[in-house]
């Protein structure tokens, strides 16, 4: 482990801040989907630095062909934050002199064949083994590197256990979630089961899943989204399933479905048309009061602005989330309606 950092000053609510790594910052999905995603569930994400202008190009990449305004520009790129302003300089330091520090790699057995930590003295260590099996099974066809493949998966893996340890040191200083890559998460539940960390508290995964491939989706529009009073409503929501669930991902899903549904007849039954009323109310706003504005049609009018603010605030989570739906890719929309 790296030497102790100080503690930030501030600390704000918890999941409010995410970081992402060097390494997520380079999958191709990142600037199509999960920056959307981490932008609409997160107030902050912290962008790890590697070398004095990646915060800027990575900045460039997201948003240089966006074709935004100023002032939707800077709403968005505010919430962006460079690992540096996060935590500081002096802690930035003292992060960066423990990163990579691994000490080359294993090789031991008769030919030095065998590229896995033996017995594994450190989390770092079990996380680099556990990345590593999962390569071999996803490129190798579950056989043993060779040759030029042991550097390629060794590289993956350091990477890896570095964004583990990243974030292990930076939580230390200002609360955060990890939006890790697939790999991040294998290290990550290996550092959790070599006692490292706690398994983090991730309501962002129910969240994640119940989005639509966003890469066809401007950032206008997802600045849109996040602008809604109701996206506060729908994180709160997907927090408390979330809980219910235990963090049990899979029961979260199935839980949420069945809210939604609830819902939906809700809506059905409390707002179907009443032809009656309808008559009714036409009928006596109409009637004569010698008054420029009609003091039945004004209440009326109030009545059901009334009705659509409180359907707004009850409701507007759920049209949110079919809004997005809708903006997003109509492949994904069809694999979720499955």
């Amino acid at each position: 482990m790296s030497a102790p950092l100080r503690s930030g000053e501030m600390h704000v609510q918890h999941q409010s801040r995410c970081l992402m790594s060097f390494s997520a910052q380079v999958e191709d999905d990142f600037e199509r989907h999960h920056a959307k995603v981490a932008f609409l569930w997160f107030e902050n994400i912290i962008l790890d630095e590697l070398g004095r202008d990646s915060f800027s190009r990575t900045t460039r990449r997201l948003f240089g062909d966006a074709n935004l305004t100023r002032s939707e520009l800077h709403d968005i790129t505010d919430a962006f934050k460079p690992l540096g302003s996060a935590v500081g300089k002096l802690n930035t330091r003292t992060i960066s002199q423990s990163r990579f520090n691994i000490k080359g790699y294993p090789r031991w057995g008769q030919n030095h064949e065998n590229y896995t930590y033996p017995d594994p003295e450190t989390a770092a260590e079990a996380a680099h083994n556990a990345v590593l099996a999962h390569l071999e099974v996803k490129w190798n066809a579950g056989q043993r590197f060779t040759g030029i493949g042991v550097e390629y998966a060794e590289g993956a893996s350091r990477n890896a256990v570095d964004g583990v340890l990243l974030w292990d040191n930076v939580k230390q200083i200002v609360d955060c979630s990890f939006h890790s890559t697939d790999y991040e998460k294998i290290a990550l539940l290996a550092a959790v089961n070599f006692g490292l960390v706690a398994l983090p508290y991730e309501p962002v995964q129910l969240f994640t899943t119940l989005l639509p491939d966003l890469s066809s989706v401007s950032w206008r529009d997802i600045l849109a989204l996040r602008r809604r009073h109701s996206l506060s409503t729908l994180r709160t929501v997907v927090r408390d399933v979330y809980d219910c669930a235990a963090g049990d991902l899979m029961f979260a899903q199935k839980s949420f479905k069945a809210l939604q549904a609830s819902v939906y007849d809700e809506i059905i039954d409390k707002y179907r048309p009443n032809l009656i009323q309808a008559v009714l109310e036409g009928i006596a706003s109409n009637i004569p009061t010698g008054m420029l504005i009609s003091p039945i049609s004004a209440a009326l009018a109030v009545k059901s602005a009334s009705i659509e603010a409180l359907k707004e605030r009850k409701y507007g989570w759920v049209y949110l989330l079919r809004d997005a739906k809708r903006l997003g890719s109509p492949a994904v929309e069809q694999r979720d309606g499955e």
